[in-house]
């Protein structure tokens, strides 16, 4: 089994003190942050080496980093023990504005999202570096000053033919705790042939629980932009004909308050429709599920197979979320994961 240990550090990266990374829960995403959380006895000194936003933990598995990030809220002191979130960058930038109103024409959306973090790096760093950023489709964009950074690069990742994200671990770069991975909307990952998810009589069985949520169809959506200057609020609509003849009408409206151009508003539009009901799964897993980092990483395509029942779900899916969970110096699992269907 693999050995976990994590490394209390200055934001800079210098070690302040090491622990074993017992009672730890590590959760990895595609499209968004990541974090851990772990205890300590509180009559443990290395306690005293926490701090909240000026401490940071990187946390390797086996000799290698798998997260490093500030030390988060909220950081809570018991009697008996310390309960100590981490998170990475990317939350960071939850808490990043727009300085200024800055427009892109014609500018590839990964690296329109580079250049949103690497504008907050020249007011104060952000902690991420720019990794691989590969070419997906030009937008148009105009942020206003004061949008939240993150929202930003979620909203430009979700429309149609966006792309997807991963913040990466970076080891022995001071300061330096993320990598910014931005690839296609047609590759975010690996597909995984022989990595199996199964749950139901003559099966693998290394699923032990699931939850399969059905959320109803969106086939008519209006979606409302900034105001303009004696014209009032621009709009956009997008429709799905077919399935409003299958289900009937489904009309929902959304609102993008910074978006003053239609062909960037009729591109949300067209992303909140959904055609068909649409399925997640969240899976509960058992101690024979494969590993993550050994057998599959988020964004790779695994298989899938759930038969309970009159319930038969199977096909392939995309590891949106996978959270490993270490109960003690050498004992992990994968305990759960959020996967797509594709």
């Amino acid at each position: 089994m693999s050995h976990w240990l994590a490394s209390i550090e200055t934001n800079a990266g210098g070690a302040v003190s090491f622990i074993d990374a017992t009672g730890l829960e590590l959760t990895r995403r595609l499209n968004g942050g990541n974090e851990a959380k772990f205890t300590l006895d509180a009559r443990d000194p290395k306690v005293g080496d926490l701090a909240i936003a000026s401490r940071a933990v990187a946390l390797y598995r086996s000799g290698t980093l798998r997260l490093r990030g500030r030390i988060w809220e909220p950081l809570v002191y018991r009697a008996e023990s310390v309960t100590v979130k981490v998170c990475d960058p990317w939350f960071t930038l939850e808490h990043r504005r727009v300085r200024t109103t800055t427009r892109y024409t014609a500018t590839d959306a990964g690296t329109i999202a580079w250049n949103l973090i690497n504008d907050q790096n020249s007011l104060s760093t952000t902690r991420i570096r720019q990794g691989t950023v590969t070419a997906s489709v030009s937008r148009d964009r105009t942020y206003e000053r004061g949008k939240q950074v993150a929202e930003a690069i979620k909203q430009l990742s979700e429309v149609i033919n966006g792309f997807y994200f991963r913040l990466d671990p970076v080891d022995g770069v001071a300061g330096t705790h993320a990598e910014l991975m931005v690839m296609p909307a047609t590759a975010s990952g690996t597909t995984r042939a022989g990595v199996k998810f199964e749950f139901g009589e003559e099966t693998i069985s290394n699923i032990e629980d699931y939850d399969v949520s059905v959320f109803l169809p969106r086939n008519r959506v209006t979606a409302t932009g900034a105001p303009l200057e004696g014209e009032g609020e621009i709009t956009a609509v997008a429709t799905n004909a077919a399935s409003i003849t299958t289900y009937d009408l489904f009309d929902e409206e959304a609102s993008f308050a910074t978006v003053e151009t239609t062909g960037t508003l009729q591109e949300h539009a067209d992303e909140e429709v959904r055609a068909n009901p649409i399925k997640t799964y969240s899976l509960s897993l058992g101690p024979d599920a494969p590993m993550l980092w050994d057998n599959f990483d988020v964004g790779d395509i695994i298989s899938f197979y759930i038969e309970n029942g009159e319930l038969t779900e199977t096909g392939t899916a995309r590891v949106v979320e996978a959270t490993v969970e270490v109960t003690g110096e050498d004992s992990e699992r994968l305990k759960n994961l959020v996967i797509q269907a594709v």
